[in-house]
């Protein structure tokens, strides 16, 4: 089974609402954000909300190199601004989160 790596509710979802997996990051289940700057933007959002110590990487080590360099030799996390968020909120606002409450698919980009 080539989709052993995808979690079981992911692939019930998928059984439901077909999607397609990534074809430019096959290690991943769902469409990850690949531009290294919003992806970076991304993390950085997580990292910076209250009693966030950690974040799921995206599954492709490729991506993970990029947030990898961005934290390296950082002792705090750097600060995420009301300018990001702006820009994030109108990048992202046709996107339908990985994890969510409606019956449609949503694997367009992690976040």
């Amino acid at each position: 089974d080539t989709f052993k790596h995808i979690p079981d509710f992911k692939r019930q979802e998928m059984l439901q609402f077909p999607v397609r997996t990534s074809k430019t990051h096959p290690t991943c289940w769902y469409e990850p954000e690949d531009d290294p700057n919003e992806l970076n933007k991304l993390i950085l959002w997580s990292l910076n909300q209250p009693g966030v110590t950690a974040v799921l990487p995206p599954g492709s080590l490729d991506l993970l190199d990029g947030i990898a360099n961005m934290l390296r030799g950082e002792s705090e996390v750097p600060p995420f601004d009301r300018d990001d968020m702006h820009h994030m909120l109108e990048r992202y606002k046709d996107i339908v989160p990985i994890f969510h409450n409606r019956s449609e698919s949503g694997t367009k980009v992690s976040t």
